[in-house]
């Protein structure tokens, strides 16, 4: 049998109100279970244990929800049981997936392409199931490796565990079933969802890797502020990639910030620190046209004048384009007719 353990993972800032309320829910519905709340102070001697040369793969993830994908893994592959998100609610109690015949319970759900993968919002086990061990590796690999470099999906969550489940889906005493949402509830919070932000400053960076923003991400998947203030939090954290990553993320979403959320000061800020007069003439129009849009003239006028004087600067020769000077000349004077 399936050890009487149901694990929860959480780090970082205090836990929410409702993620609090699906704990203690399950912890009524499921009174024979062990209902754990675990963090870094557990899961990391477990990384330590089991992978003591890859510590500082763990260590560098700078996504929760990836460090809870290897954490769950290897929580049921030491103690078994089930793992469940903070934000998923049972409506009922986890005996209903047990029989005494499985010592594996995964369960799959299709994603927009029709493509079926294992979900791990909901995962149960016996301790030392080998299918643990195996999808353990395959995301430290996965880590360690410059593909999905900007997926939580691909490189710890259900692309990396799929790929690991192969012949344990055939095992007679694996349970392979559909996710069956009558059966639990997601609950939407002010977390949910960060990963889709959080992911494209890389999954894992550290002082010698540092975060490099992903610009071709589709836009709705970073538009919320919470995800300007992550960005903005861990750029400033990296001096090396400072400059390219705000340049990147102003060109990607400057303009829809400034629609969505009103930050005016805080995109003007940046755009005169980090975008450049010489060659960045398309953001200043599109800045201009949001704040004629908006009614607001000055900026209106000052934007329009960065992009016409880009559009007029004299290009660098070939033959000097790699002289500072020369193009620090350049810089400041387009920047001081700017101004005028």
């Amino acid at each position: 049998m399936i050890e009487k353990n149901i694990f929860f993972y959480w780090s970082g800032d205090k836990i929410s109100e409702s993620y609090k309320k699906n704990i203690e829910f399950t912890k009524l519905i499921c009174p024979q279970y062990d209902v754990k709340v675990v963090g870094d102070e557990v899961c990391r001697p477990l990384v330590q244990e089991y992978f003591p040369d890859d510590v500082w793969v763990y260590d560098s993830i700078g996504v929760p929800a990836a460090k809870s994908d290897l954490a769950r893994i290897l929580l049921l592959h030491k103690f078994g049981g089930w793992y469940i998100d903070c934000d998923t609610r049972l409506r009922t109690n986890i005996d209903w997936w047990e029989d005494e015949n499985i010592d594996l319970h995964l369960f799959w759900v299709k994603n927009k392409k029709d493509k079926t993968f294992v979900n791990n919002a909901l995962i149960g086990g016996k301790s030392g199931h080998p299918y643990f061990l195996r999808a353990a590796e395959t995301i430290v690999k996965l880590l360690k490796s410059p593909f999905h470099k900007h997926s939580v999906y691909n490189s710890t969550g259900p692309g990396a565990i799929t790929n690991a489940a192969g012949k344990y889906l055939k095992c007679p005493e694996t349970s392979f079933s559909k996710m069956e949402y009558s059966m639990l509830q997601v609950v939407k919070d002010g977390t949910k969802g960060s990963w889709t932000f959080q992911e494209n400053c890389g999954v894992w960076y550290n002082d010698d890797n540092p975060p490099i923003f992903n610009p071709d991400v589709e836009l709705e998947r970073i538009e919320r502020i919470d995800a300007f203030n992550f960005y903005c939090s861990t750029f400033d954290r990296f001096p090396e990639t400072r400059a390219k990553n705000y340049a990147s993320l102003l060109t990607r979403a400057g303009v829809h910030y400034l629609h969505k959320h009103g930050i005016n000061d805080k995109i003007d800020k940046l755009s005169e620190e980090f975008k450049d007069i010489l060659s960045d003439g398309d953001y200043f129009h599109r800045l201009a046209m949001k704040y004629k849009e908006r009614g607001e003239s000055d900026r209106y006028l000052k934007y329009l004048k960065y992009s016409e004087d880009s559009s007029l600067a004299t290009p660098i020769p070939e033959h000097l384009v790699n002289e500072e000077s020369f193009k620090n000349k350049i810089y400041n004077a387009v920047r001081k007719k700017a101004f005028k």
